[in-house]
């Protein structure tokens, strides 16, 4: 197949994802969407940059595949991913609104990524449409529901720290031999409940801070 078709190939699933969430999103304003699939493809070049300074050597050891997965795949590209998910502008979105325009930046890092080893000439690169992008769905969910919370001024570690753990982890499978791979459904299903969870959590403290905020205002009509 040519490469530049197996390219646009590669992009539809994050077009077509991008155009049904703008319709069901309406409030969003179109140009954040397209400012998502930007931070998502900007992420690519600290991260590749990091990366590329601080390679760690290679080695056989499963404590260091671990680590070096952790380090270079779980940590650094997930703090990029945060970092660029910020111009992105969470004071201007509520949460879900912020939410969904991370999910499209995370499809749209793997979707850059994936091209990126599509040119170089990795094998099997068709194999990482599947679930290669969907952690970075999944990982850039939870780096927005951290960095939108720090815009509300609450520092809530967890969705980062689950983010780079489901990021390392997946990384460390998937460099092991064998049936050691299978795990790598436990990890995907794992992110995804963990960010259904943590997705519930968020929208039930945005209703009950909603409640509040409307009966201190009901409460200060009363006295007056």
């Amino acid at each position: 197949m040519n490469l530049y078709l197996k390219i646009i190939l590669f992009y539809l699933p994050l077009l077509i994802t991008t155009l049904i969430l703008g319709f069901i999103n309406k409030k969003i304003k179109w140009y954040f969407w397209i400012l998502a699939i930007f931070t998502g493809m900007l992420a690519i070049i600290p991260t590749v940059a990091i990366q590329f300074l601080f390679n760690l050597p290679k080695s056989d050891s499963l404590f260091m595949i671990l680590l070096t997965c952790l380090l270079m795949n779980g940590i650094t590209e997930e703090f990029c991913k945060g970092a660029c998910s910020m111009l992105m502008l969470p004071k201007k979105h509520d949460f879900m609104q912020f939410f969904f325009l991370c999910l499209i930046s995370g499809l749209s890092f793997g979707t850059f990524e994936n091209v990126i080893y599509l040119i170089s000439g990795t094998k099997n690169v068709e194999l990482r449409m599947v679930t290669a992008m969907l952690i970075h769905v999944i990982c850039a969910g939870l780096d927005g529901m951290f960095v939108w919370a720090l815009f509300q001024k609450k520092f809530r570690i967890r969705p980062l720290i689950s983010s780079i753990f489901v990021h390392g982890l997946y990384n460390f499978f998937a460099n092991l031999p064998g049936y050691f791979k299978l795990l790598l459904i436990v990890i995907l299903l794992y992110g995804i409940f963990d960010l259904i969870l943590l997705v519930q959590i968020y929208a039930r403290d945005k209703s009950e801070s909603k409640t509040d905020s409307s009966s201190e205002e009901a409460s200060s009509k009363d006295v007056k």
